[in-house]
């Protein structure tokens, strides 16, 4: 398991995300961070949620190292699906008048 961390985190990992299939059996995948056009493509599918979170989930994920059942499981991937908000970190800005 420590080397597919250490191979996750070489291709790019910033996340873990492990999800119960059932009693004994995990899905274990890994993601990075969206880039803007990555997040463009999403949210241009803003209409249809689960679409737009499947194109993003499918650009993030870093296929060599991961369980592709977190996609191709309609379960795996509800409940990753409501934990890609955390991909994103909103940094705080400010803006002032001159």
């Amino acid at each position: 398991m420590e080397n597919q961390d250490k191979k996750a985190k070489e291709l790019g990992a910033v996340f873990q995300v492990e999800v119960e299939v059932s009693e004994n059996d995990i899905a274990k995948g890994y993601l990075r961070k969206p880039t803007r056009n990555q997040m463009s493509a999403a949210l241009a599918l803003s209409q249809d949620p689960i679409r737009s979170d499947e194109v993003l989930l499918k650009a993030c994920l870093i296929k060599e190292v991961s369980d592709e059942r977190l996609i191709t499981n309609d379960d795996c991937f509800m409940a990753v699906r409501m934990q890609l908000s955390k991909l994103i970190e909103i940094k705080q800005a400010s803006i002032k008048k001159l």
